[in-house]
């Protein structure tokens, strides 16, 4: 169970920090780009939004040549970085109108230098809130995928791997069942308050 603590906080970490970057970048490219751009992109969030986690990242996982947790990271990050896009989507459309984004405009500003500047850092307090819950979620698949036997490789330590070695014994004990799943709700619960 301790040895597996590292293994769901890195995935979560990491998992976050690229649904982040994609995240920032396709909602920041939709949130100042013309017309037609802003629709393709919500629509690929649309999409991106439509699929499972737990279907899509492991047929996004299967094909690496050499499975580990570098795999899982990229396929759980490449998967859910739609709700994080639609939130800072929603968040350069609601300070488009502001007083110092049309002052920033005037002063010459263009459309990478509004997003770096002016729309993220006005959005990070949110930003990192939302990051916050999405540690949580992604320990949280880690140890679904880990539990069905699509998440770390064997001999990985793991808290739904864990779980999956104790629904397979001969002979259960309470204990088995009881710390992994602790230790998960315990880590989830941190990451959301």
């Amino acid at each position: 169970v301790i040895h597996a603590s590292p293994v769901a906080v890195l995935v979560g970490g990491l998992r976050t920090l690229l649904s982040l970057l994609v995240g920032l970048l396709i909602g920041g490219t939709a949130g100042v780009g013309r017309r037609w751009l802003d629709l393709q992109l919500t629509r690929l969030m649309d999409l991106m939004a439509c699929f499972p986690t737990l279907i899509l990242a492991p047929a996004l996982a299967a094909p690496a040549t050499r499975p580990g947790l570098a795999s899982l990271v990229a396929a759980i990050g490449l998967t859910r970085w739609s709700g994080m896009a639609r939130f800072f989507r929603a968040e350069v459309f609601r300070q488009r109108g502001l007083p110092y984004i049309d002052s920033a405009r005037a002063s010459g500003a263009g459309r990478p230098r509004l997003v770096l500047r002016h729309f993220l850092p006005n959005s990070l307090g949110p930003i990192l809130v939302t990051a916050a819950f999405s540690v949580g979620h992604a320990i949280l698949l880690e140890s679904g995928m880990s539990f069905l036997g699509v998440g770390v490789p064997a001999g990985t330590a793991s808290w739904g791997g864990n779980l999956a070695e104790a629904q397979k014994a001969d002979v259960p004990g309470w204990w088995m069942v009881l710390f992994p799943s602790l230790e998960l709700f315990l880590t989830v619960l941190a990451c959301n308050l």
